[in-house]
């Protein structure tokens, strides 16, 4: 079996592999690699080191999670809409969850902050440079969330 085919082996068992300096590291569930498996990765350590640092300088790079990021196309096409029409509302989503009388809106908040601190989309904010637009990342603790008590409205009609 080549290095090639080794990995791809480990790799349609639900495993993964990586390398730690000059050592492999397996991940994945117990009994997912033969013992004849595990025997070619040791034969083989060096060619799979090779191999996967290739495939790890090959890996487009990650942008970076801080500072002003470029924006996609769709990103920059969103931005001169809104140029354009500062009170379009098409690409707004308006969602309204209807809640018992035992609502809890602490968890509520927590809940909200745990989903905006793993998800960088929902506290990017867009930034007018000389050279267009760029994205900004915000810390997930700037993002508020705002309690509004809607008992003054009644019924809907």
């Amino acid at each position: 079996m080549t290095p090639d085919e080794l990995l791809t082996e480990i790799r349609s068992r639900g495993s993964q592999i990586t390398v730690d300096g000059e050592d492999l590291r397996l991940t994945g569930r117990v009994g997912s690699l033969t013992e004849e498996l595990r025997n070619q990765i040791r034969a083989q350590k060096a060619d799979v080191i090779s191999l996967l640092r290739q495939e790890e300088a090959a890996a487009p790079a990650l942008l970076p999670k801080e500072g002003q990021l470029p924006v996609s196309h769709f990103q920059e096409r969103l931005w001169i809409i809104q140029k354009l029409d500062p009170k379009a509302t098409e690409y707004n989503l308006v969602t309204v969850w209807p809640f018992g009388t035992r609502f809890d809106a602490d968890t509520l908040e927590t809940a909200l902050r745990w989903v905006i601190a793993r998800q960088s989309v929902l506290r990017t904010c867009f930034r007018e440079t000389p050279t267009g637009p760029v994205a900004i990342l915000l810390e997930s603790d700037v993002v508020p969330v705002q309690h509004v008590l809607l008992d003054d409205l009644g019924e809907p009609a």
